[in-house]
């Protein structure tokens, strides 16, 4: 008896032992899953679109009442459409070898840019539309006489060696067109039309020194500009004439008369250059 039960006891001390030892490496695997990094996986989001319903903009039960134009700005319009039906037309034109009228395109590029520089006087005048193109075409005619004479020249067989007959042609041509500008405007229209015509080298001398000081420090004021127009219009001429030049370095600073002397330059060159260059021939056979 005593020996069973030392057997039994030996046998509960051993199931004793082996649950201890079972529990310890139980919670020392649970302690380590506990603590070690979880595996990584793809993890996916999704991501919702929410429409929000915007509110629509109120609108007026009654009409806005459309604004009426200006019997001038209609006048503009309509002349600027003649003259895009004009250009389109000139344009549309085609000579017998197939290709496109370049004399053509020339002219109405021209015919647009003398439009656009005697617009001020066309709008300070309340001209009709077709008063306006027909200065147009005279306006040109003044200009183009020398090129216009030189082509007629040569297609009938004639030589421009004689330059002063070829002169007094250019200088006929220009005087019926003059004339006529004068019948059409009339006595007090054609006296605006001489000052616009002094007028208009004057702001081009204006034109250039404005752009030939942009971006830079010296910048021309628009008071600077009022005073050098003045002092243009105060010489009578349509140059910079010395007394200009003079009168200028009481508003100017010394880099923008130093650039008015470049224009200066620059625009006796091209006068020179007109002087002694040909007339420009258009025609072509």
């Amino acid at each position: 008896m005593k020996r069973l039960g030392k057997i039994v006891s030996g046998t509960i001390f051993l199931g004793l032992l082996a649950f201890a030892w079972i529990s310890t490496n139980h919670g020392e695997s649970n302690d380590t899953l506990s603590t070690s990094s979880p595996p990584t996986a793809a993890v996916t989001t999704e991501r919702r679109l929410v429409v929000r319903p915007t509110q629509a903009p109120a609108v007026s039960s009654s009409p806005e009442k459309p604004r009426e134009a200006s019997p001038q700005a209609v006048g503009d319009v309509k002349s600027e459409l003649v003259k895009l039906e004009a250009f389109r037309a000139e344009v549309s034109g085609e000579v017998k070898s197939g290709q496109p009228n370049l004399d053509a395109i020339s002219s109405a590029h021209q015919r647009s840019l003398v439009a656009r520089q005697f617009s001020k006087f066309f709008n300070g005048l309340s001209l009709a539309p077709d008063v306006r193109e027909r200065l147009v075409d005279l306006f040109v005619t003044k200009r183009d006489a020398e090129s216009d004479v030189a082509n007629e020249t040569l297609e009938r067989g004639g030589d421009l060696s004689d330059v002063t007959r070829f002169r007094e042609e250019v200088l006929s041509v220009r005087t019926r067109a003059e004339e006529q500008i004068q019948q059409i405007l009339g006595p007090p229209g054609y006296q605006q039309y001489k000052e616009y015509q002094d007028y208009l080298p004057r702001v081009n001398i204006l034109n250039k020194l404005r752009q030939s000081l942009l971006s830079s420090p010296d910048e021309l004021t628009e008071a600077q500009g009022t005073m050098l127009m003045q002092a243009l219009n105060d010489s009578k001429t349509r140059k910079l004439t010395d007394s200009v030049m003079a009168t200028s370095r009481n508003f100017l600073t010394p880099a923008q008369q130093e650039r008015l002397s470049a224009v200066r330059e620059e625009l006796a060159a091209a006068a020179q250059h007109q002087q002694l260059a040909p007339p420009v021939i258009f025609s072509r056979k």
